[in-house]
């Protein structure tokens, strides 16, 4: 039962940060520019501890491998080991890309630059 309940809550972070990219609002944007920071990071230098795991496995006085936590989210952080890996990885850069527009696009020299460049490419 609990187990599903991580896996609905990954199912809604993952809809969370597509649809962020057609929000315009700063606050959601920025959740998910951290979101995909945070994802990014622990994927490519391939950390996979967890503070919740150490805590439950220092409070149990267990090994992480018999974690409860540990058990639910091994799949989820383990992403960077499957075959579609590049396939994520390209996802989450496109998401932080277009969000990271979506918050700074408005700032004058962000714009003029992006101006520049469109022109260039005519």
């Amino acid at each position: 039962m609990i187990a599903s309940i991580y896996y609905y809550f990954y199912f809604f972070e993952i809809i969370f940060l597509i649809s962020s990219v057609f929000i315009k609002n700063k606050a959601v944007n920025k959740v998910a520019l951290t979101m995909c920071l945070i994802l990014l990071g622990k994927w490519m230098i391939n950390f996979n501890k967890c503070a919740f795991v150490y805590l439950e496995c220092k409070a149990r006085k267990i090994k992480a491998k018999d974690s409860f936590i540990h058990n639910l989210l091994h799949n989820v952080v383990e992403l960077n080991k499957s075959r579609y890996k590049y396939f994520l990885y390209i996802s989450v850069i496109m998401i932080l890309l277009l969000n990271f527009d979506n918050l700074w696009y408005k700032k004058k020299v962000i714009k003029k630059i992006y101006l520049h460049c469109v022109n260039c490419l005519k």
